[in-house]
């Protein structure tokens, strides 16, 4: 049993500066951050001083880390007239790589205008490409559950099931993000909810798949298909219901990351929050 937890952090001063924050400023132990602006094209190099800082931290600390990709990146479309969404994500896995990091998740993209097979199909034609192109890591690429807003990819974990098992990679996993569970239709609050939750994942994708959580409250009801993610404690999802997720990840050794929006609390209240119930 091992209780990994963190939330999402900047990088404005550095990669090594938000690794160190986690320890100092949070106590705490994982975080997910953007190598790179997650809204433009343009990157900057990394600073190889902020690389070796990274790779020092991590020999002493062995935190772990996760990349969330551009928002930018639609991986339900076809890439043969604009290879540059392939790139981004090999960028960040290249990345993420170096600075001592393990994983990188991804949106996995909105069927926009195709058919559920042609969706699929590009999804994963992509997806081997890249993994095809970084075949000398071993870094995971977490597809990201939805909420189900508009023709967003995989909100319901058959889907997400369907996808993982066509690809059919070891390096191909979930994250599963608690809000947008909960927002898809997924009881999180009362243990024989989740219990249930677990077992349908279980069932259509297996929770040997499962990687992390972003561990995020809910503004909107269950089953809305609304994605607001609220603060731990303040939202649908309630306390309760984000500790049967908390127990669970402590007990499998998941790593959760929060993304809240810090309307209520600050990100270190709220890890101290969720520690003060366990």
């Amino acid at each position: 049993m091992s209780l990994m937890l963190g939330s999402h952090m900047s990088i404005s001063k550095g990669i090594s500066r938000s690794y160190e924050d986690t320890l100092n400023e949070l106590n705490a132990n994982a975080l997910q951050i953007f190598t790179k602006n997650p809204r433009g094209r343009q990157s900057k190099s990394l600073d190889p001083a902020d690389i070796a800082r990274c790779q020092e931290f991590q020999q002493e600390h062995h935190f772990f880390c996760a990349a969330h990709c551009s928002y930018l990146l639609n991986f339900a479309q076809s890439f043969e007239s604009d290879p540059w969404p392939n790139e981004s994500l090999i960028d960040d896995i290249n990345r993420i790589d170096a600075v001592g990091g393990q994983a990188v998740v991804l949106h996995i993209g909105r069927k926009t205008g195709l058919g559920d097979e042609e969706a699929y199909t590009n999804i994963v034609q992509n997806i081997e490409y890249v993994i095809q192109k970084t075949s000398d890591k071993s870094t995971w690429i977490c597809l990201e559950n939805t909420a189900g807003q508009g023709t967003e990819v995989g909100y319901r974990f058959e889907e997400l099931g369907l996808l993982v098992k066509r690809i059919d990679h070891p390096r191909v996993r979930v994250c599963l993000d608690t809000c947008h569970a909960f927002n898809a239709g997924y009881e999180l609050r009362t243990p024989d909810g989740f219990a249930e939750t677990l077992s349908a994942f279980d069932a259509h994708i297996g929770l040997d798949k499962l990687a992390l959580f972003h561990l995020n409250d809910s503004k909107k009801e269950l089953g809305s298909r609304r994605d607001r993610h609220e603060d731990i404690g303040f939202g649908q999802i309630g306390m309760d219901g984000i500790m049967n997720v908390v127990r669970y990840a402590e007990k499998n050794s998941l790593p959760m990351v929060l993304e809240t929006p810090m309307e209520q609390m600050s990100y270190h209240d709220q890890i101290d929050k969720i520690k003060a119930a366990l």
